[in-house]
Order: structure tokens, then C-alpha cells, then sequence
């Protein structure tokens, strides 16, 4: 009897114990967190070379137009590092994430004033940044103060557009006649992608439209699910329920292009 008790009692502690260590796991990432640990140097290196194919277009462009939607591309990739490292301030690397996150938004004005050959120089450094125990683990407002709709959006237009060719992709997934995403796109790009997307709703959900805030706010967070859960299913390879997901998205999207045009 006793040794049955005891028994139960092991198996509990046990259980609390586990449960206490879930429980600590999630307060770290917190729940509001977009990008896994494991996934935030990835988007970070993806967005950083965005940013180093801007700086070259923009040094390169002989026109003027040519030269802002460069600057764009390379501005707002700049600012997305910023929103992916202020994701998870929260986490045991929250202040090397806060020291990126400031010098991605000192990388999008360097970009903004046309001094180029500093940021090219900060873009090389970002990865390898010391961490500055002055830099605050308090999110940053983004959106209008870094960035706009127009600017936001833009990453979904293609490269040559001063964009990450983001919609053209998602839409190109979703011709397949087997409706999966095939195994040769389920890859680290594509998982970025998805985190990026996500990281975009919570900007564009910052958005007041001129009318119907509610259904803005409803098609953001719908754009936000989609994403995530394309994201969830790209880890598992899983490519018919990611194939599922991206339809998801992409209903989500057409249908506040419908109203907000």
C-alpha cells in the first residue's frame, strides 16, 4: 500500500515538474511570439541579404525610380530584421535581439538618408553584433514610424518592383495540380517566407483604413493564422495540409484586396 502511494506520488512530482518546464518554456517565448527560436537566424540571414541586393541595385540604378525601389527593398528588409528580432524579447538572447534590432533600424535610416556605404558596412556587421546592455527589451512601435502600408505591402511585389516576389510565389504554389506543396519547395526560404507574412500582419494589423477597421483587423489576423499554420505545416512536411493552409492565406488576401483596393 504504501509502496503504491508512494509510487503515485513520484509519478505526480513528475507531472509537475514537466508541466513546470512547459510552463517555462512558454513564458520565455511568450505567447504572442511569431518565430520559434530555432527559425529567427534563418529569417534574420534571408532578410539581411534582401537587404544587400537592395544596396547594390540602389548603387548600381541609373534612374531615379529604378534607385527608390531599391532603396525600398533594401529599407523595408531592414525593418523586417527588426520585427523578427523584437519578436521574442522575452527569451534568453533578448538583449543581443534588442542590439540587433537597433541597428537594423539604424540600418534602414542609413538607407533612407543614401549613405550607402555605411550600411553596406552595418550589413556586414549585423550578424556578428556585440550586445549593448543599453539597448531596451521593449518592443518598438514599426509601423508608420519606420514604415507604411505602401512600404509594408510592397514586399509582396516582385524584385525588379523593389519587392521579395512574395505574392507571385504563393500564388505559383497554389497552381499545383495535386494541390500539396511539393517536397522540393518545402524548404528554409519558404518556412521564412511564412514568418515573414506573419511578422507583416501584425504591422498591417496597426493599420486605421479609411472605413471597416473591423474586417481590416479580421483579414489581418486571418492572414496571420494562415501563415502560421503554413509554417506549421512545412516543419512537419507535411505538403497537402500545407497546400490546405496556403489556399487559407490566399483566400484571406484576396478577399481584403477585394474591399481595401
Amino acid at each position: 500500500m504504501l509502496k503504491s502511494v508512494c509510487s503515485r506520488a513520484v509519478r505526480a512530482a513528475a507531472l509537475v515538474f514537466a508541466l513546470g518546464l512547459v510552463a517555462l518554456g512558454q513564458a520565455q517565448e511568450g505567447k504572442d511570439v511569431v518565430i520559434p527560436d530555432g527559425d529567427y537566424a534563418k529569417l534574420v540571414e534571408a532578410q539581411l541579404k534582401v537587404v544587400q541586393e537592395g544596396l547594390k541595385g540602389a548603387k548600381e540604378a541609373t534612374e531615379k525610380d529604378q534607385v527608390k525601389k531599391m532603396k525600398t527593398k533594401a529599407r523595408c528588409a531592414a525593418v523586417m530584421i527588426a520585427a523578427a528580432a523584437q519578436d521574442n524579447l522575452a527569451g534568453k538572447d533578448g538583449q543581443q535581439r534588442a542590439t540587433v534590432r537597433d541597428a537594423a533600424l539604424n540600418l534602414a535610416a542609413l538607407v533612407k538618408g543614401e549613405k550607402y556605404d555605411e550600411a553596406v558596412k552595418l550589413a556586414g556587421d549585423l550578424k556578428d553584433l556585440k550586445e549593448d546592455s543599453k539597448a531596451k527589451k521593449e518592443k518598438v512601435k514599426l509601423y508608420e514610424a519606420h514604415l507604411d502600408l505602401q512600404e509594408v505591402m510592397s514586399q509582396f511585389k516582385q524584385p525588379k518592383a523593389g519587392g521579395q516576389g512574395i505574392e507571385k510565389l504563393l500564388l505559383s504554389l497554389a497552381t499545383d495540380k495535386k494541390k500539396v506543396v511539393p517536397p522540393a519547395a518545402i524548404n528554409d526560404a519558404l518556412l521564412s517566407t511564412t514568418y515573414q507574412i506573419a511578422l507583416l500582419s501584425d504591422l498591417t494589423h496597426d493599420h486605421v483604413p479609411a472605413k471597416d477597421k473591423k474586417d481590416w483587423d479580421i483579414w489581418s489576423v486571418d492572414m496571420k493564422k494562415g501563415a502560421l499554420e503554413m509554417a506549421s505545416q512545412l516543419k512537419a512536411k507535411d505538403g497537402k495540409a500545407a497546400f490546405a493552409a496556403l489556399n487559407k492565406l490566399n483566400t484571406s488576401c484576396s478577399a481584403c484586396h477585394e474591399r481595401f483596393k
